[in-house]
């Protein structure tokens, strides 16, 4: 299996985990290189511009857990009230990044449940193109 369908294929089956299901995920790199992406049917995203603010978000909380001794980072978040999208860092170089619609503390508990699984699937992923 090539490393795109490989890829694809956890996209898929990460999104499928999780009970109030994102609109979007994509994976690119802290670097803002593209990795992949799944989006729902009925939405349209600007995907140069979502990679781009990925590498931000990246470095932005990459540098809050240096200067505030947090330790190794693990996930980021923005919570609004349309909605929250988590960044969650797979290993040294990729970032998943999701986008969930729904401001809503449940929503965000399922998400914040199922994400390790997501992220450790990732990171295996991840540790074989390296």
């Amino acid at each position: 299996m090539d490393m795109n369908s490989e890829i694809d294929r956890i996209l898929h089956q990460s999104h499928d985990s999780f009970t109030d299901k994102p609109q979007w995920l994509v994976i690119a790199t802290i670097h803002g290189d593209y990795v992949g992406h799944l989006v729902q049917a009925d939405t349209s995203i600007e995907l140069d511009r979502v990679i781009a603010l990925v590498a931000a978000g990246a470095g932005h909380h990459e540098r809050y857990a240096d200067e505030y001794n947090l330790g190794t980072l693990r996930f980021g978040l923005t919570y609004a009230n349309k909605g929250f999208v988590v960044t969650a860092f797979t290993g040294h170089k990729w970032v998943l990044c999701l986008k969930f619609t729904e401001a809503n503390l449940t929503v965000l508990m399922n998400a914040l449940q199922v994400l390790p699984k997501v992220v450790d699937d990732l990171a295996q992923l991840e540790q074989k193109t390296f």
